[in-house]
């Protein structure tokens, strides 16, 4: 997910489930800061799913 905050760009994970199930919809808080949207979608690009792992445990509340 991506939010622009005065001059830099905010990136979260987010996951969005079908609109068919009635899932919890988790989201950590901000992961990154990036002048623009390219260089947040270049960082974005470079996540490795171990640091995907330690998101998801991050918004389950598993992880400080």
């Amino acid at each position: 997910m991506i939010g622009e905050k005065g001059n830099l760009y905010a990136g979260r994970k987010g996951a969005r489930p079908s609109q068919y199930l009635r899932v919890k919809i988790l989201r950590t808080d901000q992961e990154t800061s990036q002048p623009n949207r390219a260089a947040i979608e270049y960082w974005a690009d470079g996540l490795e799913p171990i640091y995907l792992e330690g998101a998801l445990a991050r918004a389950q509340g598993r992880l400080p």
